[in-house]
């Protein structure tokens, strides 16, 4: 469908140089008519959900950031204001007061009351749970409907600062 035309090393967010791969529709082509590019690193800059398409923000979509272990490096701010990654376990910690313990089917976030919101993600990004806190110093998050495995619990309070927890649920 494409021809590989140019390949050239560009500087991404990070200033590392990433390899930019430029197609152009081969001969052949009758359903493309716009030229494709892959970024190592980051893929296609098609959304995943359409990597044929030409990346267009309002019709197929448009790869707006992109992170590689926790590492911002790439950004179009065309649409957007910024990039901010979901699961930032860089400052795994904001609050240390607020603990986490462990009862049957259950996690218990402790020293609570400026927390407003608990979520939890599976390592693939997906939210699992969430859960709202109204000042209540101790809360109680239910496990009986998570599968085994491990997640990562996002404490938030009111001004978006987040303690982040690593939890292997068994």
């Amino acid at each position: 469908m494409f021809t590989l035309t140019d390949i050239q090393e560009l500087p991404l967010e990070n200033g590392q140089l990433y390899k930019h791969y430029y197609f152009s529709p081969s001969p052949g082509n009758t359903q493309s008519d716009w030229n494709a590019v892959w970024i190592e690193g980051v893929g296609s800059l098609s959304l995943v959900t359409a990597p044929g398409g030409e990346p267009n923000y309002d019709e197929v979509g448009e790869v707006t950031c992109s992170f590689a272990n926790g590492e911002h490096i790439y950004a179009n701010l065309d649409r957007i204001d910024g990039c901010d990654a979901l699961l930032d376990v860089s400052s795994n910690v904001v609050n240390p007061a607020v603990s986490l313990a462990f009862e049957e089917d259950a996690m218990v976030l402790e020293n609570a009351s400026e927390v407003v919101k608990v979520v939890i993600y599976d390592l693939n990004g997906r939210l699992i749970a969430s859960e709202k806190n109204d000042h209540q110093q101790r809360l109680v998050i239910s496990t009986a409907h998570v599968d085994k495995g491990i997640y990562i619990l996002v404490a938030m309070d009111a001004f978006q600062q987040k303690t982040v927890f690593k939890v292997a649920i068994h």
